[in-house]
């Protein structure tokens, strides 16, 4: 399913020679296949139309969860409706952002954390620092604006899922331990690359004032492989880049996902979509 391909015994000569693979904008393809020019087949669908990859954590209070499709601290990947108790997983790009909600409707968001996006922030601040939902209230309440991570990742675990690339987003409880599992280890460890390391990711129970929920875990593992390592550089960075704004921009559409928050609190889940 993804573009990393599993390695598989030799085959014979003449096989071989037939089926030899060669690098291709988005992975490899047989020789044989590199010029051929023309129609494809494909040419009046826009990747508009397609899902973004996303694979969620379910809460109690998940759709999924609901529809009997899943259980609270299960990875869920919804192109498929796959699930995962715990998987390894190489990141490939991080961008930042912020997203505020209202009645569960995307109030304002942002794509870097600095500027707001006008085509939603027609009513606040354009710049993010300006924007009073980002100032903690009296009592201590929390900011209306809520801070994500969107990581690019790849699936690195043997067997039919392995090269699955996917976006998962880091917000509200999920943020202190992916910036200090995921983000610390890859920003101050040589080489210093966000696809330089594997990862284990599986769930792990909180309890709150109104119940338990789940928070990612990633447990740091070896360096990635020199093929996945190249795989990341070459073909999952520009496909990253091209999905990013799509599927920021379908993660917040989708938000009618809610999740329970540490003090108990039900948010919209903004996870992005596959």
């Amino acid at each position: 399913m993804g573009l990393l391909q599993k390695t598989k015994a030799a085959p014979a000569v003449e096989e071989a020679e037939e089926t030899a693979l060669v690098p291709h904008e988005n992975g490899e393809v047989p020789a044989y296949m590199q010029d051929v020019e023309g129609d494809t087949g494909l040419d009046n669908i826009e990747q508009s139309e397609l899902g973004v990859p996303r694979i969620d954590l379910l809460q109690a209070m998940s759709d999924a969860v609901e529809a009997g499709e899943g259980k609270p601290g299960q990875f869920r990947l919804n192109v498929t409706g796959q699930l995962f108790d715990e998987m390894d997983i190489m990141v490939v790009l991080v961008t930042k952002g912020k997203v505020n909600f209202v009645d569960r409707e995307v109030f304002c968001r942002s794509f870097d954390g600095v500027n707001s996006d006008p085509q939603v922030s027609t009513q606040v601040q354009e710049l993010c620092e300006d924007c009073p939902a980002l100032q903690w209230g009296e009592n201590n309440e929390p900011p209306a604006c809520s801070e994500t991570y969107n990581a690019f990742m790849v699936i690195v675990t043997e067997g039919d899922y392995y090269g699955t690339p996917f976006w998962f987003t880091a917000k509200r409880t999920s943020l202190k331990p992916f910036r200090a599992q995921v983000l610390q280890p890859l920003k101050f460890r040589k080489p210093g690359l966000a696809c330089a390391f594997k990862f284990h990711l599986k769930a792990v129970t909180k309890q709150g004032p109104k119940g338990s929920y789940y928070v990612p875990q990633f447990k740091l593992l070896e360096h990635t492989s020199e093929k996945e390592f190249k795989a990341a550089r070459e073909q999952y960075m520009p496909l990253a880049e091209r999905m990013s704004f799509m599927a920021v921009v379908r993660a917040e559409e989708a938000a009618g996902i809610v999740e329970q928050g540490e003090n108990g609190d039900l948010a919209p889940d903004d996870d992005i979509p596959l």
